[in-house]
């Protein structure tokens, strides 16, 4: 079987409103500009800029500047900014691999435009169209597909979108090919190339060139197919583009192992799965791994062909490609016949058979049946093999059925597209007539105005009363402009007067936090990076002595600013209730105790469902005994120079679910271990030359590089390392890390 990587020329466009984004653009002057722009128009397309630089191999951060954007969009109540944002949202989803929500989110944006008027709105709706159209067709929805393009196409030719037609017609190539119906697919794309050839839209010309190497690929005629994948490399090796050349390089691969000239095939996999391990495209590498094995397979290479199949099943199984994943364990199965090891090639093609029926792969499912045929026969099971040969021929004749009745599906899509082709082409001749008339009724005016040459006395006179007007009306704008200065100065207090408020509240909230020097007193090894993300913060640190325990906690409330900070102050009064006036000494149980308090005060307040993840430990500082408890936030711990961790218990201080008691850990530390504390906040930040989060993964190698150096020497590590990752980038979330040496 060949394993194709597809190619998809999706005319959805991201540019209305100037917002496509130019690759050479850097990162940092767009978050500079957004940092100084005040006006919600100009942030909005900056947002939108961000999104697109970020799309494709950083969905999270694409999706974080999105939102941001859906968020201007809402407040300017503007329609048509709104769409545009959602089908960017609608592309990270499926990116993503979240097919349904991209549905749920494109018809969202299709019901805004629907009440909408205009080339702006038809524009949109094309492209929103057209992206359904890709969601059924990742679904292998093929006619419902093919309904959604031929609107799209519909649309774009009314308004003579020349490159929404490009990629509408590309796209229902991809439909056709993903059919099998190849002469209709090579119509289409050639149609599609034709106008881009007008239009001069290289990266276009590169995947229709890549589509119909694919044509000629599956009709077997490998020179034509080889002619045009290597038009689509020179194009794609001039653009740079690594998303396209890595397909079109591992279906150059394909096309020699086609051809049994194993040694080229094999030098272009490699090539294509160099470029692929730079740009992470997990599902293109699945398949050149199986493409890979295929080689292997091919030369007699088994133990090289089986560890390629289980590498690419492995990451498959990642990907939640259960496609893949049958395809791979079928071709186990189909190695373990050639090896002789036949019980392991039943078990195997068994699974795939279970796989393929439960996802409806029915034209994979098929040779697998053929193949378990063949394995009952050389083993001279023979009753079972002609069972297994006789499903494979009902699923035969079950597919010709279908392939039928999508033909003649297909047929009436295509006369309900002509027909409407003829009705918008009527709709043009009108408008063309009437243009006309508009034409000559202009040529007779323009020798009209020759005769009022005449009037320039009466022009005179008209201007010379419009600057009287003008006079009046710069005084009534200067009136306008003390005004809104007044009303400026009068923000400007309340500003103020706001942010002395909160810059008081947070002298209240630091009330609540232990000196630092209190907890050196017990542990001089040690250090607190706090660094709220505004004045007041949602994270708080906490500590109580009682008799020789020091109890002591890194704690993430809800949100952060005002809301979390109030949210803090309930948070640790339940903390303090425990210890003083409950007695309570064991963390599990006084976790508990925390999370009564915490949704008994809440209940009072109505419907609020605020709470906190917490990472608290109890240390005896003669014994060394540690007792530990975590909220979703888990311990860190270096002993004797090893690092460790204990996982939290999933769920918060607050409203869950399904409530546990919480988990009592227990240790024992000897002199010169640490403990590390911390909430997400660290983690989590945005930053970097990509835009991504920094992870738990590099904090930890970053504090076990450091663990050797003094506590506060740590700490500045953690401050510079911390600041030179975010770069331009907003502190998204409360910072709060504590450490301490036993």
């Amino acid at each position: 079987m060949k394993r194709i990587i597809a190619f998809f020329t999706l005319s959805l466009s991201l540019a209305a409103y100037n917002i496509c984004f130019a690759q050479s653009k850097k990162i940092d002057s767009l978050l500079n500009a957004l940092r100084i722009e005040k006006q919600d128009t100009t942030r909005y397309t900056i947002l939108m800029q961000l999104g697109d630089f970020f799309k494709n191999n950083n969905p999270d951060t694409s999706i974080y500047y999105y939102n941001q954007a859906l968020t201007i969009a809402e407040k300017l109540k503007d329609d048509m900014r709104k769409g545009w944002t959602l089908n960017g949202l609608a592309w990270e989803s499926i990116m993503l691999g979240k097919i349904k929500a991209a549905e749920m989110i494109l018809r969202q944006s299709l019901t805004i435009v629907d009440g909408s008027s205009g080339n702006n709105a038809l524009k949109l709706k094309a492209a929103t169209l057209n992206f359904l159209g890709a969601v059924k067709l990742s679904e292998s929805d093929y006619l419902h597909a093919l309904g959604y393009y031929f609107k799209a196409l519909n649309l774009d030719s009314i308004f003579g979108d020349r490159n929404g037609q490009a990629g509408d017609f590309g796209d229902i190539g991809n439909v056709y090919f993903s059919e099998s119906n190849y002469p209709q697919a090579l119509e289409s794309f050639l149609k599609a190339l034709k106008i881009t050839e007008e239009t001069g839209d290289r990266q276009k010309q590169a995947l229709l060139f890549g589509n119909i190497g694919l044509i000629y690929s599956y009709e077997n005629n490998f020179p034509q197919a080889l002619n045009y994948y290597f038009k689509a490399v020179k194009i794609e090796e001039e653009l740079r583009q690594k998303y396209g050349l890595q397909g079109t390089l591992s279906n150059i691969g394909v096309v020699y192992s086609e051809k049994k000239d194993y040694s080229n095939a094999l030098k272009y996999y490699l090539e294509a799965m160099k470029l692929l391990n730079e740009t992470g495209n997990k599902d293109a590498q699945a398949i050149n791994l199986n493409n890979i094995g295929d080689v292997y397979y091919y030369e007699g290479s088994y133990s090289k062909a089986l560890n390629y199949y289980c590498e690419s099943k492995k990451l498959a199984k990642e990907l939640e490609n259960k496609d893949l994943q049958a395809m791979n364990i079928g071709d186990i199965g189909i190695l373990y016949i050639k090896t002789g090891k036949f019980r392991d090639a039943e078990n195997y093609l068994k699974q795939a058979i279970s796989m393929d029926s439960s996802i409806g792969s029915q034209n994979n499912l098929r040779g697998f049946e053929e193949y378990l045929s063949q394995l009952y026969d050389t083993t001279h099971r023979y009753q079972l093999a002609l069972e297994w040969f006789k499903k494979a021929s009902i699923l035969k004749d079950t597919l010709f059925n279908i392939d039928k009745d999508k033909a003649i599906t297909r047929k009436e899509l295509t006369f309900t597209f002509e027909r409407q082709q003829d009705s918008a082409k009527a709709a043009q001749d009108k408008i063309d007539a009437v243009h006309d008339e508009v034409v000559k009724k202009q040529k007779v005016a323009i020798f009209s105005v020759s005769g009022g040459l005449l009037l320039v006395l009466l022009l005179a006179i008209t201007i010379f009363r419009s600057l009287q007007q003008n006079r009046k009306k710069t005084e009534m704008i200067s009136a306008q402009k003390t005004e809104v200065e007044k009303k400026n100065k009068v923000i400007e207090e309340k500003n103020k007067d706001i942010l002395d408020s909160i810059t008081y509240a947070k002298r209240l909230q630091d009330a609540i936090l232990p000196p630092i020097s209190q907890i050196k007193q017990y542990f001089p090894e040690s250090f607190v990076f706090y660094k709220p993300k505004d004045i007041v913060a949602g994270d708080f640190y906490w500590m109580e002595k009682v008799d020789d325990v020091l109890l002591l906690a890194a704690c993430d409330c809800t949100g952060h600013g005002v809301p979390g900070a109030m949210v803090s102050v309930v948070c640790s009064n339940a903390l303090n209730r425990s210890v003083k006036e409950f007695k309570i000494r064991d963390t599990g149980k006084l976790l508990d105790k925390v999370r009564e308090l915490v949704l008994e005060t809440f209940d009072a307040a109505g419907d609020v469902k605020d709470g906190m993840d917490c990472s608290l430990c109890a240390i005896n500082t003669k014994t060394g005994e540690v007792e530990w408890s975590g909220a979703f936030n888990p311990l860190w711990y270096l002993q004797k120079g090893e690092f460790k961790e204990i996982t939290a218990d999933k769920q918060p201080i607050g409203v869950s679910d399904n409530p546990k008691p919480f988990t009592t850990h227990k240790l024992n530390l000897q002199k010169g271990d640490s403990l590390f504390l911390f909430t997400d906040g660290y983690a989590d930040q945005f930053g970097g030359t990509k835009g991504k989060k920094f992870k738990y993964k590099q904090l930890e190698e970053l504090i076990l590089a450091h663990a050797d150096k003094p506590m506060e020497e740590q700490k500045s590590i953690l401050a510079q390392e911390f600041d030179k990752w975010k770069g331009g980038h907003e502190q998204v979330d409360d910072i709060l890390v504590i450490g301490l040496k036993i």
